[in-house]
């Protein structure tokens, strides 16, 4: 899975944003904001198509929590970014 072309990273009043672009743009409630695993986790998307298994290990070895904590945070913000339309296979 990776990040959609028509969605890049902003910061807009010193948060940080998932805007659409392109064609995306007509849409704007697709925006989302993103704290700092959120954006790590688009970063991950930008650099490569990564699958659910190498995106966690990525966060285990940046964020100091346990598995099933991060496992389920990511899960979550996979299925938001689905339904959104930001995250594409």
């Amino acid at each position: 899975m990776r990040i959609d072309k028509d969605y890049a990273v902003s910061t807009i009043s010193g948060q940080t944003f998932l805007v659409p672009v392109g064609a995306a743009m007509t849409d704007d409630k697709k925006m989302m904001y993103l704290n700092e695993s959120g954006l790590f986790i688009v970063n991950c998307l930008k650099e490569k198509d990564c699958s659910v298994e190498e995106i966690l290990e990525k966060l285990k070895k940046e964020y100091d929590a346990h598995e099933d904590v991060i496992k389920t945070a990511l899960e979550e913000f996979i299925k938001k970014g689905k339904n959104a339309g930001f995250i594409i296979d």
